[in-house]
């Protein structure tokens, strides 16, 4: 864990998270935005906090829409 209520926040292992192997094994370039999901929503989607839940398809999806608001226009690059 980084932490709880009482004792504070330890930031020294918040980067050690399990979660983040996934999307660095995917390569998925929203890592730095998500950080692999909100642990809350895991819980309650998932069961538990250890799972990755992946919002990678509504990001997509939130940047195409900001890249063509921006620019009137947006065609993906492949990542892969």
């Amino acid at each position: 864990t980084v932490g709880n209520v009482k004792d504070g926040f330890d930031g020294t292992n918040y980067l050690l998270f399990e979660e983040y192997e996934h999307c660095l094994e995917k390569k998925c370039p929203f890592l730095p935005v998500c950080h692999a999901g909100c642990r809350f929503t895991s819980l309650v989607e998932n069961g538990n906090l250890s799972s990755v839940y992946c919002r990678k398809a509504m990001l997509e999806k939130v940047n195409a829409e900001i890249l063509k608001l921006k620019y009137g226009k947006y065609e993906p690059i492949s990542m892969m």
